[in-house]
């Protein structure tokens, strides 16, 4: 989702909606998140030591996760659920380990009858009925891939996935993750008025993130609102900023609507702005060489080189349009002769089958 191209005269690249790091809906896949606010029963007599039990058992099984003792969490999370048949959470932490810690799309199944379990323990829990929303999301639109026509009608992935979604809001108005999620499976079928009142109610009840605003900037922007498009990427920055790290995606895409709607010298600025986000001491010059020696983690701490890539590669891009705007053509053919350069060095690894099949993919397209 990387890859959008905003229809004018230059093909300036901007970055598509973020859903899948941040704005997941679910713990990914080596840190598993514990909301220990959540109701593990629908019956308020209880006794409280139950769910303090229950918590803490969660707790270690968790640890054990992220110490990559999965066999051992797994099975431990499994003895929780026969020692606690009436609370969600186990079967909840099992559905997250087989949706995003295993890698293997088919283990969606697997997580669906998870959570399924959870919700026969706690038909209100939230994070189960947000979590299905997502399955069903990612199915809605692998399934209007797979017929070439992205339309909601007839559909059945994306209703399901809309009522779960709305499920889990309606069993907690502060799930910002369904709220997030919700605005985007909208967005991805085209339907931007539903993709902003869905963000904007979660704004409404006092829900605040980077990446909320991000996302309703991007429909802003697809809808043609710029300066609220605007508002909301410098919301976006500002929270990340406010955390001590840099949103990346964003300061691009303000930086290419300077480009279309302002001046070339702000879209200079604002691309220039990008590079010191994206790579902070570093410059582009280096990434070849990370690229070869296996460095995943490289400038800013992204999880993957070819993700910094693929953004530099867009700013270099874009830069060149911008300086040939300006008639400074000797920078211009430098940026675009780094771009080149940063392409070769990509499919080179892919030659030497050093990186995943879909970043070829990705370079193709």
């Amino acid at each position: 989702l990387y890859q959008n191209t905003v229809p004018t005269k230059y093909a300036f690249t901007t970055v598509s909606p973020v859903s899948c790091t941040a704005a997941a809906a679910s713990p990914p896949p080596n840190s598993i998140s514990i909301d220990t606010s959540t109701d593990t029963s629908t019956d308020t007599t209880i006794d409280t030591s139950i769910d303090t039990a229950v918590e803490h058992a969660v707790d270690t099984a968790t640890e054990m996760w992220n110490r990559g003792e999965h066999m051992q969490s797994i099975d431990l999370f499994n003895d929780i659920a026969l020692e606690h048949p009436g609370s969600p959470l186990p079967h909840f932490y099992l559905g997250a380990i087989h949706q995003f810690g295993t890698g293997d799309d088919s283990d969606n199944f697997v997580s669906e009858e998870y959570y399924l379990k959870a919700l026969e323990k706690d038909k209100h829990h939230a994070d189960s009925l947000g979590n299905l929303g997502k399955i069903y999301s990612d199915r809605a639109e692998r399934e209007a891939t797979l017929k070439g026509v992205r339309t909601h009608h007839g559909n059945l992935n994306f209703e399901t996935s809309l009522r779960y979604y709305t499920a889990a809001i309606s069993s907690s108005s502060q799930h910002l993750q369904s709220y997030i999620n919700l605005g985007l499976l909208y967005h991805t079928f085209g339907l931007s008025s539903q993709s902003i009142s869905t963000f904007n109610l979660a704004l409404s009840r006092n829900l605040n993130s980077p990446d909320l605003h991000y996302n309703l900037a991007v429909s802003y922007q697809h809808q043609g609102s710029i300066l609220e498009s605007v508002h909301h990427y410098r919301l976006a920055i500002e929270g990340k900023l406010n955390s001590g790290e840099e949103y990346v995606e964003a300061w691009l895409n303000l930086a290419a609507l300077h480009h279309k709607h302002g001046t070339v010298d702000d879209a200079i600025w604002h691309y220039e702005r990008t590079e010191r986000a994206l790579l902070g001491e570093g410059t582009f010059r280096e990434l070849p060489m990370a690229m070869h020696t296996g460095n995943r983690e490289f400038f800013g701490g992204l999880a993957r080189v070819d993700e910094v890539c693929e953004l530099m590669l867009m700013i270099l891009n874009n830069m060149g349009q911008a300086l040939s705007q300006q008639g400074k053509v000797r920078e211009s053919c430098m940026y675009h002769n780094s771009a080149v350069i940063l392409l070769e060095e990509r499919l080179e690894l892919v030659r030497g089958g050093q990186e995943e099949g879909d970043v070829l993919d990705q370079i193709v397209g």
